[in-house]
C-alpha cells in the first residue's frame, strides 16, 4: 500500500512539475549530449531508447550490490567487516541510482562505468580493501562483473558491437579520480560534462519532448526510490544498532536491552489495563452497523421525500413555463401576421401604382400614335388634292 501511495504521489508530483516546465519554461532549451563524433557514429539506438535502457538497469545493478553485501555479512562474524559491507550497500545503491538517472543517457552510461571502476579500485587497492579485509576480493569480483555486464549492454547498442574508447576513458577517469573516503563522496563525471560545449538551439517541439522526458524520469525515479526507501531505512537502523553496540560495549548494551524488555513488559501491562476499555470500544463498534443502517434509511427516506417534492415543483414550474411560452408564441404570431398583412398591402399598392403608370403610358403612346397617323393622313390627302388640281389646270390651258 505504501509503495502504491508513493507511486501515486510520484505521478501527481511529476505531472505538476511537467506542467510547470511546459508553462514556465515554454520553449527554453536543455543541454544536449556532446558525444565524440566517432562514438556517436557507432551508436545504433536513439536517444530515447538509450534513456529507457539506462533507467531499466537501476534495480538489477543495485540488486547485485545488495546481494553481494548480504553474502559478505552472512559469511563472517567480524563486526568491522559486517559494518563495512553494510556501509557498501548504504552508499553504493544511491550512487548507482543517481548515476543511471543522469538526465542525459550517454552521461549516465559513462558515469555508471566510472562508478563500477572506482568501486573496483576502492575495494582492490583503496580504503575499502582494508575495511572489508578478507572479503574485499568478493566485492572486487562483484564490481568487475557489474562493469562487464554493463559494457555488454553498451556494446549491444552499437553497430560494431564494441566501445573500447569509452571503456578505456572510464578506466582512466576512475584511476585519476579514485574514491578516497567513502563511495558517497566519489568524484563524478559531471565535472567533465560541465566542461563540454552544449547545443542549446532546441526547437519548441524538442523542448517539450525534453520536459516530457524529465517528467517520465521523475516518475521512474520516485518508483525506484519508494521501493528502496524502506530497505535503506532498515540498513540505517542496522548500522545504528551496530555502532551503538560497538560504542557502548556488551556490558552496557545488555542492561539497556534489559530495560527495553522491562519497558515492553510494562507496555504489555498497560495494554492489559486497557483491555476493558478496548472491549467497550468493540461493543460500541459492533453497534455501529445497526446505527449506520438506521441513519442510512432515514437519509434515504429524506432524500426520497425531497426528490418527490422537487419533481412536483419542477412539474409546476414546467406548466407555468409552458403557459408563458404559449402566450409569447401567440403574441409573436399575431405580430408576425399583422406585419405580413402590412407588407402585403404595401406591395399590392405599389403594384397597382405601377400598373396605373403603365396604363397611362400606354394610353399616351396610343394617343400620340393616333395623332401622328392623322397628321400623316392629312398630309397625304392634301398632297393628292394638290396633284389633282394641278393636272386639271394643265388640261384646260390649250
Amino acid at each position: 500500500m505504501t509503495h502504491c501511495c508513493f507511486q501515486s504521489l510520484g505521478s501527481l508530483g511529476a505531472s505538476l512539475i511537467g506542467l510547470l516546465l511546459v508553462w514556465g519554461n515554454g520553449c527554453e532549451a536543455q543541454p544536449r549530449s556532446n558525444v565524440d563524433v566517432t562514438v556517436r557514429q557507432s551508436i545504433a539506438v536513439t536517444h530515447e531508447q538509450m534513456r529507457l535502457r539506462m533507467r531499466s538497469l537501476v534495480q538489477p545493478m543495485c540488486g547485485k550490490v545488495e546481494a553481494s553485501a548480504d553474502a559478505i555479512m552472512a559469511g563472517t562474524n567480524d563486526r568491522d567487516v559486517r559494518t563495512a559491507a553494510l556501509m557498501w550497500k548504504i552508499d553504493a545503491v544511491p550512487a548507482l541510482r543517481e548515476a543511471l538517472f543522469q538526465p542525459d543517457p550517454f552521461t549516465a552510461a559513462l558515469d555508471t562505468l566510472v562508478l563500477c571502476d572506482q568501486m573496483m579500485d576502492y575495494f582492490d587497492t583503496g580504503p575499502g580493501s582494508k575495511a572489508l579485509g578478507p572479503a574485499s576480493p568478493q566485492a572486487v569480483a562483484t564490481c568487475r562483473s557489474m562493469e562487464t555486464d554493463f559494457n555488454q549492454v553498451l556494446n549491444s547498442a552499437t553497430f560494431s558491437g564494441e566501445l573500447p574508447k569509452v571503456r578505456d576513458y572510464a578506466k582512466r577517469w576512475a584511476a585519476e579520480h579514485p574514491i578516497r573516503q567513502s563511495i558517497a563522496d566519489r568524484p563524478s563525471v559531471l565535472a567533465r560534462a560541465f566542461e563540454k560545449e552544449f547545443d542549446i538551439g532546441l526547437s519548441p517541439g524538442e523542448a517539450i519532448a525534453e520536459a516530457t522526458n524529465t517528467v517520465d524520469d521523475l516518475n521512474r525515479k520516485l518508483g525506484v526510490y519508494s521501493d528502496q526507501l524502506f530497505r535503506q531505512a532498515r540498513w540505517e537502523a542496522e548500522l545504528f544498532k551496530t555502532e551503538l553496540i560497538s560504542e557502548l560495549g556488551a556490558d552496557r548494551a545488555i542492561p539497556l536491552l534489559e530495560r527495553a524488555v522491562k519497558s515492553a513488559d510494562n507496555a504489555a501491562a498497560d495494554v492489559n489495563r486497557l483491555t476493558p476499555a478496548i472491549e467497550r470500544t468493540l461493543e460500541t463498534a459492533q453497534s455501529v452497523p445497526a446505527l449506520a443502517s438506521s441513519e442510512r434509511q432515514i437519509v434515504v427516506n429524506a432524500i426520497h421525500e425531497e426528490r418527490i417534492a422537487t419533481l412536483e415543483q419542477i412539474a409546476r414550474e414546467r406548466a407555468i413555463a409552458l403557459t408563458e411560452i404559449a402566450g409569447i408564441i401567440s403574441r409573436e404570431r399575431g405580430q408576425v401576421t399583422a406585419e405580413a398583412d402590412r407588407i402585403a398591402m404595401t406591395r399590392i399598392d405599389y403594384a397597382m401604382h405601377q400598373v396605373t403608370r403603365l396604363i397611362a403610358i400606354v394610353v399616351a403612346v396610343a394617343a400620340a400614335l393616333v395623332f401622328l397617323g392623322m397628321l400623316i393622313a392629312r398630309r397625304i390627302f392634301l398632297g393628292r388634292t394638290q396633284r389633282k388640281s394641278g393636272s386639271t389646270q394643265i388640261h384646260r390651258a390649250p
